[in-house]
């Protein structure tokens, strides 16, 4: 049990997820004051949001007194919203405005290729960096086990690339979806309902699909020390590892180089149906959770008014 991090909202285990139930409540303090700047204008809201959260990487790593302090205690970064300004401010900007070949929207181009150069530094696509080391020099990247992060942002252990840098491709996945799913932008191509009903059904349950990802990383991570459940784990044993052990291979984070073409497709096809299965077992409990939440929210009422009629 950490003080510092049950002062900050965060439940008993500070466990993968859990960070969001706090970022939840910083934007819900913080938003109505972006919205304002975007109501001034959205450009000066934009950049507002980016300059912000190019401060807060730059204060966090280059003050020595703060940095040290999120280095004992992760949690102050990784629950912290000025780290996702610059994506809430392409939200913002989008919301009105989400036609990727908008002239409005051209500055998102030239972002996509600098934030794909980085993606490709530190390995997010294929493990390893792509491009040759010479591309990444000294003078702003740092190299640590062959990938290649910004040398200027903090980066403490696994958010390497969580920044403003990297988040233009997200803002163009975005786009992209806009223009091929449902929506405004195409309301007057043919429409594939179950694919619009898919998605409103499944809107409804990200809160509680993060509610599943919390119980389960609070379970799967020793709640008794040296003791874990890990369902990935056990399915890799089951399905990956009579294919690769021949290879010498004995975990999910090793080198697959080695295996043959045939075997590498087959690791592929079982990690897709391994994800399918994953998103199955969530969507279904997170389901469960809403239905729980919704007949609590509901009796409440009831109880509040008992002299309402039931329908």
């Amino acid at each position: 049990m950490n003080v510092i991090y049950f002062l900050l909202g965060n439940p008993y285990f500070p466990g993968p997820g859990s960070y969001y139930v706090v970022i939840l409540i910083q934007f819900i303090l913080l938003f109505p004051l972006i919205y304002k700047l975007f109501e001034i204008n959205p450009i000066f809201g934009f950049i507002c949001c980016y300059l912000i959260e190019l401060s807060f990487q730059l204060f966090t790593r280059q003050v020595p007194i703060v940095r040290e302090l999120f280095d004992d205690y992760t949690y102050l970064y990784s629950a912290n919203i000025f780290r996702y300004f610059s994506i809430i401010g392409f939200g913002l900007y989008f919301i009105n405005n989400s036609n990727l070949f908008s002239k409005k929207n051209l500055f998102i181009w030239p972002l996509l290729f600098i934030s794909l150069y980085s993606l490709m530094g530190c390995g997010i696509f294929w493990g390893n960096s792509i491009l040759p080391d010479w591309m990444y020099p000294n003078l702003l990247f740092e190299s640590e086990g062959g990938l290649f992060y910004i040398k200027y942002f903090y980066r403490k252990p696994w958010w390497g690339i969580a920044n403003l840098i990297n988040y233009p491709f997200d803002a163009f996945i975005f786009l992209l979806c806009m223009m091929i799913l449902p929506s405004e932008l195409n309301k007057d191509k043919p429409r594939h309902q179950s694919i619009s009903r898919f998605f409103k059904k499944y809107s409804k349950l990200t809160y509680h699909i993060l509610l599943v990802q919390i119980v389960y990383f609070f379970i799967n991570i020793p709640i008794i020390y040296g003791v874990s459940i890990g369902i990935n784990g056990s399915l890799f044993d089951v399905f990956i590892q009579p294919f690769v052990d021949p290879y010498g291979i004995t975990a999910p984070w090793e080198d697959f180089s080695v295996v043959s073409f045939n075997i590498a497709i087959l690791i592929i096809l079982t990690r897709i149906f391994v994800i399918f299965l994953n998103c199955a077992v969530t969507f279904t409990l997170a389901k469960i959770f809403y239905n729980v939440d919704i007949g609590i929210q509901r009796n409440l009422k009831y109880i509040r008014k008992p002299n309402v009629k039931k329908i």
